[in-house]
């Protein structure tokens, strides 16, 4: 029987009879063999065949006439025998074996006997059976091409028994099932076709639907976020903005203070004064005091003009004239109107954005304003920024730079290009020195 394949193509045979080997009918010793082997010079059936051939070489024949001796060329094949997955007898290769072996005749099953509503016609009927059976075959391909039984040994690259044989085996026969069902596939009648069609259309559909509910549940997730996040910022600018009134009406009245103090020593320092003058002019002889001569009145101090942009100087429907709309309402203290040139999420969200509005720049009047540069960073979002002079109530003349963030949205505050222009009322806020 052939045990392996010497390295020219002839065939390496053993004789159980005359327990010999020989290559091609020339006969040779087992140690010949294992000097071919260890060559690279023989391709052996197996493994097994390969161990036991070395065994017999190195001397330990001696029990290979009992019935506990080293085992045959055909007990090693046939120790091999048995269903993929089985033949070691390791449980867990078993129960792996099992589990898949049950996967796979129940889709087989239900590929078989499974039909499409629209496969009406005996021909649609019978590329589907067929379909479900290149399928099965495919499943269970391990089963039959990888298990040792008699038939393997006429299989081509699966008699070798490699791996990278039965590897190369099995990947051609999946590639050959394929083939044959993408054929398959193409033999349908044109009403079926055009149903499977129909019905992968609906599937795409849907799935791009729910990918689009996703999408627009993580932007509601995000513009939530935003939300929260703008009204924190704003929460943190109205507690800033009202601890500097406080700070600055300290500072105010600190000064008036100091100067009611001064006021008060200046008084009483003229009434000692008098009364000194007074006790003077009473004394016999005494000379008549001399009017100190009159201190000229300091001048008079005007205003710097400031420039103040109108909001008419600007095309309508821009970012520039919501600004300068937004700052005209400001110089007017008309609140309502500042709060309409604001986002629509700002006015969304805010419950009172006009009262905000006027905390924040009631104790300021404006002298001036100009808008310096205007950055389009989309066709929903741009920078406006402009100088501002006020005089406020507790420091006095102020000049300041502001970057404001315009936004178009539409009224329920989402950004698009078909809303309306909106000053964000935060961003205006922050104002930096000139």
């Amino acid at each position: 029987m052939q045990v392996g394949t010497y390295s020219d193509g002839r065939p390496l045979n053993y004789d159980e009879n005359s327990a010999s080997f020989d290559v091609g009918g020339t006969p040779v010793t087992p140690a010949d063999v294992v000097g071919y082997d260890e060559a690279g010079q023989v391709d052996w059936l197996s493994d097994d065949l390969k161990s036991w051939a070395r065994t017999l070489a190195s001397g330990q024949t001696a029990a290979a006439q009992t019935p506990d001796a080293s085992p045959s060329p055909a007990a090693a094949i046939q120790s091999r025998k048995g269903l993929f997955g089985f033949r070691s007898r390791q449980p867990w290769k078993m129960v792996a074996a099992s589990a898949y072996y049950l996967f796979a005749v129940v889709i087989a099953i239900g590929s078989l006997i499974s039909r499409k509503p629209y496969a009406t016609n005996g021909t649609d009927i019978a590329l589907e059976v067929l379909s479900g059976l290149l399928l099965s075959l495919v499943l269970l391909s391990p089963a039959f091409l990888l298990s040792d039984f008699g038939y393997r040994d006429r299989l081509p690259l699966f008699k070798r028994r490699k791996v990278v044989w039965s590897a190369l085996g099995l990947a051609l026969f999946l590639v050959l099932m394929l083939g044959t069902s993408a054929f398959a596939a193409t033999l349908h009648t044109q009403p079926y076709k055009v149903a499977a069609a129909a019905e992968q259309a609906a599937q795409e559909k849907e799935a791009a639907a729910q990918r689009a509910a996703e999408e627009a549940k993580r932007v509601e997730e995000a513009s939530a976020t935003a939300a929260a996040e703008a009204k924190g910022v704003a929460e943190e600018a109205s507690a800033a903005a009202e601890a500097l009134r406080v700070a600055d009406a300290k500072k105010a009245a600190e000064a008036s203070a100091t100067a009611e103090a001064q006021r008060l020593a200046d008084a009483e320092k003229a009434a000692e004064t008098s009364a000194a003058a007074a006790a003077a002019a009473q004394k016999p002889g005494a000379p008549t005091p001399t009017p100190a001569p009159a201190q000229p009145a300091p001048p008079t101090t005007t205003s710097k003009a400031h420039p103040f942009d109108s909001p008419s100087s600007f095309s309508s429907g821009t970012p520039e004239r919501v600004a300068a709309e937004y700052i005209s309402a400001w110089k007017t203290r008309d609140w309502d109107r500042m709060a309409g040139w604001a986002d629509a999420e700002s006015r969304n969200r805010e419950s009172d954005l006009a009262g905000q509005l006027r905390a924040q720049y009631d104790f300021k009047t404006l002298k001036g304003f100009e808008i310096q540069k205007v950055v389009r960073i989309s066709n929903v979002a741009a920078d406006v920024t402009y100088a501002i002079w006020y005089d406020s109530e507790f420091s006095g003349m102020e000049a300041k730079v502001v970057k404001a963030k315009v936004l178009k949205m539409t009224s329920d505050g989402t950004l698009s290009a078909g809303g309306k222009w909106g000053v964000n009322p935060i961003s205006a806020m922050r104002e930096n020195d000139y």
